[in-house]
Order: C-alpha cells, then structure tokens, then sequence
C-alpha cells in the first residue's frame, strides 16, 4: 500500500521545544525481523541515531513496548535483543511494557521501580478476580478450553494457546495463534469473538473489566487480555501528564494493530513508520484519525521512519539528525561482529567511509 505524507500541524517554535516520543521497540524503533545485512546495518545505524536524539536532548524517547518488564530488562542488561544492540538503562530512564500494564522508573540508585500509583489504578478495575473463572491458579495460565471457545465463535482452527508464563502477569493474560489454509477473518472479527467469549464465560458483567486487544500479522494472531484502560494509550497520557508535558507535545510512534491504541492520543501527533502493517493504516483511516498522524515514505522502515516525520514537522533540526548520525557510525565499529558474514555490506553502505 502506497501512502504519503501527511503532516502535522505544529507551533512555529516546535523546533525549540523538547517533546516525548513513544515509540514501540520491535519493529518500530528497530527491526527484528529477518533482513539482509545492508538493510540490518543500516536499520541499526538509524536506531543507534534515534538513540542519540534522545541522549542529545532533541527529544525525549520513551519506550512503549507489548513485552513484559523481566522480557525487556533482560535485553537492557544484556545489550542486546535478538543479536541486535538493545538501549542501557542510561538510555531507558522510563519504560511501559505489557501492553501498558506496567510502568518502570529508573531511580538514582540505577534500579527500575514499579509505579505504584498506576499499579493500584489498575488493580482497582477488578481485573484479577475477573479471569479467575477462567485460568488457573497454577502458575497464572489460561485454561486451554478458553482458547477452544474462542476458535468455536470465530469457527475457524487457528491453533490458539497461552504464552508462556515468564511472557504473562497478574494483569497481562496473552495469547497465540495462527490463521491456517483457507481461513479468513478480520482484526474486528477476531476482537468480537473475543469478547463473545469472555461474556460467556465471565461471571455477571466481569467481562466489562477486561480489556481485548488484537492484532493479525502475516498470518500470526495476538490477542491481550488486560484491565478495563490499561492499554499503551492510556498509559503514555499517564505517564506524559506525570512527566508534565501537554498533550501538543506527545508523539507516539507504531507498527502494527498492537499500536492502534496509541492513534487515539489526544491532541498528540502520531507517526506511522514505513514497515507499518496494511491493517493499522486501514484503521487510522477508517477511524477518520489521518490529520494527526504522520506516515513515513515505505522506504524509511522503523527508527529511519520515525527520524523522517520528526524533521519534516520541525521537532528535530536537519543539523542535529546529521550530528547523531556521525555519532552513530562512530559506534559501528563496536558491532561489526553482526557483520563478519556479509562482506558486501561495508561496499553498500551509505557511511563506509567512517571506516
């Protein structure tokens, strides 16, 4: 799907001003899926860039992932996701993770700290007793039946189970699935069978404090069950309002359905990055949610989408792209282990010659 693009209405002196960014991590900020080298290098380069922006105080980058805290931490501690480098901890003061069920803060001590306060919000909905009737108290799971139910009202097998326990939280129950032969069914379709279930199944009106999210990517199904508002959306406005910024200063930035969530940001700025899914756009435009949101060129994937429609609305200066990109090549050469069996990468790419 081709589309162009749209920008953004911005004061006069955005360019002055420091905004937050929250950008997925897989394949928004960085792509994990499988790439050739040239496209792996330079991907990373333009993640390593986008970091800097952050570092440099152009804008300030929040991460905002589906993953879980103990998921994401283990990358920040490691450096690496994936074989691909993953942002330290002195680049990630704030996480959100868990489809925003959780929000972390690094203190002076170098350690995360849950929020408490968004912590009770959430546990206040009554969403922990609300799947008791259907999961079982050992280790957390999801009952197999529930799955069962659902694949029944959609009628289709699409193989759908839990995911692992180390993947799932008191307040984060997902699955998996995927579409097999002939079977077709929209994002909606999936959603309402969802629901359909949990009325089924849910004692009187608890399904009503739960939260569906789901996504279809290339053939693959995601469905998150978590509390009524907790989703990225709500929990970007939380944490940009606790941080003190006004909703014209707030972007967010996605790839897929899992980010739809973020298209209703009041007041923000949205950017769609190149890579995105065909669905995600079509639900943008469906919800008539098009004049706030950026849409990278098809060409410029992930952290390159993102650099992209931050200087075409003036966020960020040509100047201060360029300078975090430099910086960014000086600090190839410390992963060009990723690199040893691709000997036509250094030939292709566009910043050899910092080599």
């Amino acid at each position: 799907m081709e589309v162009s693009m749209i920008s953004s209405v911005q004061n006069q002196s955005a360019a002055n001003k420091k905004h937050i960014l929250f950008a997925d991590f897989d394949n928004t900020q960085l792509l994990t899926k499988e790439q050739s080298a040239v496209v792996t290098y330079q991907n990373i380069l333009s993640n390593l860039a986008l970091q800097n922006l952050s570092n440099n105080g152009d804008i300030n980058l929040i991460h905002c992932t589906g993953r879980v805290f103990s998921d994401i931490h283990r990358d920040i501690k490691s450096g690496h996701h994936s074989q691909l480098p993953f942002p330290t901890a002195a680049q990630t003061p704030h996480i959100i993770c868990g489809v925003g069920t959780e929000i972390y803060t690094l203190n002076n001590l170098g350690e995360y700290e849950l929020d408490t306060q968004w912590d009770k919000k959430l546990k206040e909905t009554g969403f922990e007793d609300a799947i008791k009737s259907f999961t079982v108290k050992i280790n957390g799971r999801i009952i197999s039946h529930f799955c069962h139910l659902i694949e029944n009202t959609l009628g289709a097998d699409i193989n759908l189970k839990p995911q692992d326990d180390s993947k799932n939280t008191n307040l984060k129950k997902s699955m998996w699935g995927e579409i097999k032969g002939s079977d077709h069914f929209t994002n909606d379709e999936l959603k309402t069978a969802v629901q359909k279930t949990l009325h089924a199944v849910c004692k009187f009106e608890d399904d009503q404090k739960i939260e569906v999210t789901t996504s279809i990517q290339s053939g693959k199904i995601a469905i998150d069950l978590t509390p009524k508002g907790a989703n990225k959306h709500e929990a970007c406005m939380y944490l940009a309002g606790k941080l003190g910024y006004t909703p014209d200063e707030i972007w967010a930035a996605g790839d897929s359905l899992n980010d739809g969530h973020c298209i209703h940001l009041s007041g923000a700025n949205v950017i769609v990055v190149g890579n995105a899914q065909a669905d995600l756009i079509k639900a943008i435009h469906n919800e008539n949610k098009a004049a706030h949101v950026n849409f990278a060129k098809l060409e410029n994937e992930a952290a390159s989408g993102i650099i992209e429609c931050l200087e075409h609305a003036n966020i960020i200066t040509h100047k201060a792209i360029i300078s975090a990109q430099n910086e960014a090549c000086t600090k190839m050469s410390d992963i060009q282990n990723y690199f040893v069996d691709y000997p036509e990468t250094k030939s292709q790419n566009p910043y050899k010659h910092y080599y």
